[in-house]
């Protein structure tokens, strides 16, 4: 869609024609009626550049929050407190820029964000997207069945641990379903609860 080079507003194909144009010109930017070809044309190349730069540091914002994730699902994987990404692995890898690039990529590396927060916020997005992708397969699965385990943690609280086992491209799989507190009474009846209320959710 046709775009003014001056203030950025979107304009209709039908308004293209010169008459329209001039007559844009002179509603819009008085101040600009009578100006050459040159001054247009310019104006014509920094918008160019601008966008230009803007897709180059878009791409390197999903580059650098892409490198972002992948790091974070391995601190996940590894059990390591999020704290290891900003206080361990950046640290290593501007050591290994300046040994093996001359520190050419030590600014990239900055660019990645990694602190604590943020590799436990990507981990809790992966790990609701892995939820919500599990519990689809689930469901659309012919068959599948629960499987539930009552434990207590280090606090003396009763939890409730659920898999699910499905079947999934010809394999039976399993999966953690959840694992949820349960009252201080542990009967049938309130693990059914805790149970129908997670499907329910879900």
């Amino acid at each position: 869609m046709p775009l003014c080079m001056i203030c950025f507003e979107m304009l209709f194909n039908k308004c293209m024609k010169s008459s329209k144009l001039e007559r844009y010109l002179s509603n819009k930017h008085p101040e600009d009626v009578g100006k050459s070809l040159n001054f247009f044309e310019i104006k014509k190349r920094t918008f160019s550049m601008a966008k230009s730069k803007m897709e180059k540091s878009s791409t390197q914002n999903k580059q650098n929050s892409l490198v972002s994730y992948q790091l974070s699902l391995l601190i996940a994987k590894k059990e390591s407190a999020c704290t290891v990404g900003e206080k361990l692995t950046i640290p290593e890898a501007k050591i290994i820029s300046n040994a093996l690039f001359d520190g050419k990529c030590t600014k990239k590396t900055n660019e990645i964000p990694l602190s604590n927060t943020t590799a436990k916020r990507k981990i809790d997005v992966m790990l609701e997207s892995l939820k919500e992708t599990v519990m689809i397969v689930l469901k659309q699965s012919e068959y599948f069945s629960l499987q539930h385990d009552e434990c207590t943690d280090i606090d003396g609280q009763a939890n409730l641990l659920t898999f699910g086992r499905f079947e999934f491209n010809g394999n039976i799989e399993e999966e953690i379903l959840f694992c949820q507190p349960l009252p201080t009474k542990t009967t049938g009846e309130e693990i059914f609860k805790c149970i129908d209320n997670f499907l329910k959710l879900k």
